[in-house]
């Protein structure tokens, strides 16, 4: 009876799509060809497959499947979706359903014969692929982690199909590294697919990652990791070609020796290069990308190039006796000023348009900010790109807010744990606005038994970002409560903060707290950790955006307490000697967890004052009514200086003048 009920459904499904959508899927030889962003691919045919994909959703009549156990032939995709998009977005204060499976299916033309590269950078919160009706490899390592599926030669008939099982449970064994946070989790295929297919029919290697080194900021002198993958790469030469910039003739062609060999490749780092019409250092504040240099490195033996942007930066300290470490960047002390930010808009969830992350980036800019927490999962490399050119610095972190002790002595959570953050360290390796690489966002630190945790996490950042005879390519921190009984310091090389004085009790409704709790914090980390540059990362109070009269300041929730707020603490982070860096909570307001959105609901909307209400959350909406008693008014966390919609609040103001 099954195959007929799932044939039944089908049917079902089909006729409730064709009747409510005239959109096609998009088709096989009609999706972009250039990459969006770094890096690129000049020796192999891109497909970017942005764009209309089929789709469907497991039947109501049935709410559960396994999606590491269901058959291609269950995979129904019936109707269509935008990719990339989130197939979850609901109205504010409203938490949509969590669904077991949803399916995603798409076709693209290839080469017959010729094997190529399939990269998700991002899908929340579990995926399987099927290539060609074969199921090839699931991701268990968390939402937001981009990874890459090698793809069996093309077909003789020349179309690749890719279907993939999405979830978005909330479940141990699907998504570990999910444990909780206060933000929605959109879900799925939220950011772009690009396939790279190889010239040849026969690829025994290719350039897989090519790592620009920072060793010294006024000459412009580089070292060069280049990661081959395959069986077959070399084991002890490999000849290599660079070339830098648009150039056609390489800077130099060499053998060099592998380094390093493994199961999956080999890894060749080539020595001192040069960067010719080096155009100078990346740094804070610097606009428009005229400190950026582009390599590429292409494999002479099989044919691969493999083309990056980056800068030549070099993150260091200034331990000068007497006092405590202070962040460097190129050998100057920097103050890094900014605020947290969630990758989200109600109307897109978590899948950004272009358009949407160039208005964030321009409202940053109007801010000051020279300083960005991605809080709290890793960063669409869009946005990276949009930093580096800006001169803004980012701290990326691994999904996990939430962690707890017996998470991290969970072996399966810590296998996906780590497998992430190797993921976003590789990722983001060449983008130079990356400072800090961070995770465990409030975990266990003041339990001893979790440190092991975060040694192993540190160790995976370390051997990635840390060359031997190189600076460090950037430090690894995670933002703790919990100071000063935080016991696992010692792993880390920044210390982070997070503290809310004025906003939460004991100490929320007294002004002249949060100088006080930040003086005394700063100066314990200064006295007991001498050796440690220190950040604040997170600190801050909301306000509701229609709460803007006359109020008394220290009416909470009100635009002008905000303010009042946030002041003070921004005024101690960028005038303390001892704060290396300050990151308010949050730059945006955003939709709270499933538990607060579905327990506070959403306020009561002014039809008449909101151009977008009921039907388009691209407009804002404004409320007439809203409980400020309950934990998230409104199922949303109201701490941005800016609201879901964008519009500014008078903190925002009060900071952009803080930041000058």
């Amino acid at each position: 009876l099954m195959p007929q009920l799932l044939f039944q459904l089908s049917i079902l499904f089909l006729s409730v799509s064709l009747s409510s959508s005239s959109r096609l899927p998009t088709a096989p030889d009609e999706w972009p060809t250039q990459v969006p962003f770094w890096p690129t691919y000049p020796s192999r045919r891109v497909t970017v497959l942005n764009g209309t994909w089929e789709f469907g959703k497991h039947h109501l009549q049935n709410p559960y499947c396994d999606p590491q156990t269901i058959a291609y032939n269950q995979v129904l995709t019936p109707d269509v979706i935008e990719v990339p998009s989130s197939f979850d977005v609901a109205d504010p204060g409203v938490a949509p359903t969590r669904l077991s499976c949803v399916f995603y299916r798409s076709r693209h033309t290839c080469t017959p014969g010729h094997s190529a590269i399939i990269k998700f950078y991002a899908v929340n919160l579990y995926a399987r692929v099927f290539i060609d009706s074969i199921s090839l490899w699931e991701n268990t390592h968390g939402g937001f982690t981009p990874f890459e599926v090698t793809a069996p030669p093309c077909v003789p008939e020349g179309v690749r199909e890719i279907a993939v099982v999405v979830s978005n449970q909330e479940n141990n064994t699907l998504s570990p590294t999910y444990t909780g946070g206060d933000f929605f989790a959109y879900s799925g295929i939220i950011r772009p697919v690009v396939v790279t297919e190889f010239w040849s029919d026969t690829m025994p290697y290719w350039v897989s990652r090519v790592d620009p080194i920072s060793v010294d900021d006024r000459h412009g002198i580089i070292d060069l990791r280049v990661v081959l993958n395959g069986t077959n790469a070399p084991k002890s030469i490999a000849n290599l070609s660079v070339f830098f910039g648009d150039s056609d003739t390489p800077t130099f062609t060499d053998n060099f020796p592998v380094v390093e060999t493994s199961s999956q490749g080999s890894t060749v780092i080539l020595q001192n290069v040069m960067i010719p019409h080096y155009p100078g250092p990346w740094q804070l504040g610097q606009r428009g990308g005229n400190n950026l240099f582009v390599v590429s490195v292409l494999a002479e033996e099989v044919g691969d190039m493999l083309r990056v942007r980056s800068g030549v930066r070099v993150v260091g300290m200034d331990e000068e006796v007497g006092q405590n470490s202070r962040l460097t960047l190129n050998g100057e002390v920097v103050k890094l000023l900014g605020v947290n930010r969630h990758t989200m808009f109600l109307d897109t969830g978590a899948a950004l348009t272009h358009e949407q992350e160039e208005t964030d980036v321009q409202l940053l800019l109007s801010l000051n900010a020279n300083y960005v927490r991605g809080a709290h999962y890793p960063q669409s490399p869009s946005f990276l790109d949009r930093l580096d050119e800006e001169g803004i610095a980012i701290w990326e972190e691994t999904l996990g807010p939430g962690v707890k002790t017996y998470n991290i002595q969970d072996p399966w959570f810590m296998y996906n744990h780590l497998e992430a953050v190797r993921s976003m360290a590789e990722h983001s390796f060449p983008h130079p606005s990356v400072v800090f690489h961070g995770f465990f966002n409030e975990g266990p630190s003041n339990d001893p038994n979790a440190c092991i945790g975060y040694q192993q996490t540190m160790d995976v950042i370390r051997a990635i970002v840390n060359v031997e005879g190189c600076p460090p390519m950037r430090y690894g921190t995670y933002a703790s409560p919990h100071y000063p009984n935080d016991t696992c310091v010692d792993t880390i090389d920044v210390i982070s903060m997070n503290g809310y004085p004025g906003w939460y009790p004991p100490h929320n409704g007294q002004s002249p707290i949060p100088e006080l709790y930040w003086h005394n914090l700063t100066q314990w980390a200064a006295t007991t950790y001498p050796n440690k540059p220190i950040t604040m990362s997170e600190t801050g109070g909301g306000a509701v955006y229609e709460w803007d009269n006359k109020t008394a300041p220290l009416t909470r929730w009100s635009q002008q307490w905000q303010a009042f707020l946030v002041m003070n603490d921004a005024a101690f982070g960028k005038a303390s000697d001892l704060v290396s860096g300050l990151s308010l909570w949050q730059f945006c307001d955003t939709k709270a967890d499933d538990s607060d959105t579905k327990s506070c609901g959403s306020c009561v909307y002014n039809q008449s004052t909101s151009p977008g209400y009921p039907t388009n959350m691209t407009l804002p909406w404004n409320c007439a009514y809203i409980d400020v008693t309950c934990q998230r008014p409104g199922g949303e966390n109201h701490k941005g200086i800016v609201d879901a919609w964008r519009r500014t609040k008078r903190a925002f103001d009060v900071v952009s003048k803080l930041f000058e």
